[in-house]
């Protein structure tokens, strides 16, 4: 019986050496999950797949332009505010910065002057076409390297929440 004991003991780490050893030689996870849930049951909510402009590598005194389009879908009619942002930082880096927004029949300029407008739209998907024609300052300053910085942003007139950007930015929004 001492025998059968002690023989199933050797089995049985035998066994766990083999399943750690096969974990070491490649054995491993076979997926990995990710989910974000998002709460439809909210009839005010927007739905935005966002334009990625990139400039690349831009030199002082270059004038570009560059276009992207996004995607907006809005579940309830209204009043929607679309910002431009980081106007401040714009400004020391670029001598003219114009994005225009063509959403629905309306198209928007925004510059480095006139960065917010209030648009009544109606439920629905809108494809938003976004074009920015630029001039590089011919002495560029402060932030020179920006990598996917939000530029715009859509949200409901009167409803702040997400605004990510700093104080001074809001300040100089405030003075058109």
């Amino acid at each position: 019986m001492k025998n059968l004991v002690l023989l199933l003991l050797i089995g049985l780490s035998i066994g766990a050496t083999g399943v750690m050893v096969a974990g070491m030689h490649g054995y491993g996870p076979l997926a990995y999950i990710s989910y974000n849930v998002i709460n439809t049951s909210n009839d005010n909510s927007t739905e935005i797949i966002p334009a990625y402009l990139n400039l690349g590598n831009i030199t002082p005194g270059q004038t570009g332009t560059v276009s992207s389009n996004a995607t907006v879908i809005i579940s309830s009619n209204g009043t929607y505010e679309i910002k431009l942002l980081h106007v401040e930082k714009l400004s020391k880096v670029f001598s003219s910065f114009n994005v225009t927004i063509t959403i629905g029949n309306t198209t928007v300029t925004f510059n480095l002057y006139h960065h917010d407008q209030d648009l009544n739209l109606t439920s629905g998907k809108y494809l938003v076409l976004i074009v920015i024609h630029y001039t590089v300052s011919t002495h560029p300053h402060g932030d020179l390297s920006v990598n996917n910085e939000p530029l715009l942003i859509l949200h409901p007139h009167g409803d702040h929440k997400g605004h990510t950007h700093s104080h001074s930015d809001d300040s100089s929004a405030e003075s058109t």
